[in-house]
């Protein structure tokens, strides 16, 4: 697999997707959402405009008005994040699984791996975690996900949950 190229074909998952999306990008400025319309492409422009002020701008569910119609699974996250992750990451992000982000491609280049850039959501903790230590900074806008119109979830929370705790603590401690 050659990484400084494209995709691996032995990982075709979400982050795979979005290193390639990246890289093959020729703007200056890279967004990066759901394309099942989760993240609301309406918010796009206040991601960019508030990318003035920082280095990352988080499309946020725990910023005040963000928030999910699910609300279970919202105080299950939110709880997840704010009592774990936060914690763990020390990144001062509230919502370390959003994946709704914009930043200057220039700026995320070095950050382009296959280190980062594998499985799930996970990638978002270690994307997250690595800019922190980097000295990067963080805008969170509040941004709502509404229930799936079309299709249905391939994630599955506990399953989720456990391999994102199992991630945040062995890669905290690797770096």
């Amino acid at each position: 697999c050659d990484w400084s190229s494209d995709v691996c074909s032995s990982d075709l998952g979400l982050a795979s997707a979005i290193l390639h999306g990246i890289k093959k990008s020729s703007g200056t400025i890279v967004v990066v959402m759901d394309t099942d319309l989760n993240h609301d492409p309406r918010l796009i422009p206040v991601l960019v405009k508030n990318l003035k002020k920082s280095s990352m701008v988080i499309g946020s569910r725990f910023v005040k008005n963000g928030g999910m119609d699910n609300y279970l699974r919202y105080v299950a996250s939110k709880i997840y994040n704010k009592y774990f992750l936060s914690l763990i990451l020390g990144s001062g992000v509230s919502d370390n699984l959003s994946g709704y982000f914009v930043m200057y491609k220039d700026d995320l280049v070095p950050f382009l791996n296959k280190k980062i850039f594998f499985g799930y959501g996970d990638y978002f903790i270690r994307l997250i975690y690595s800019l922190k230590k980097s000295g990067f900074s963080f805008i969170e806008v509040p941004c709502y996900y509404k229930n799936r119109t079309y299709g249905e979830s391939k994630s599955k929370f506990i399953n989720m949950l456990f391999s994102y705790t199992v991630e945040a603590i062995t890669y905290v401690h690797k770096k």
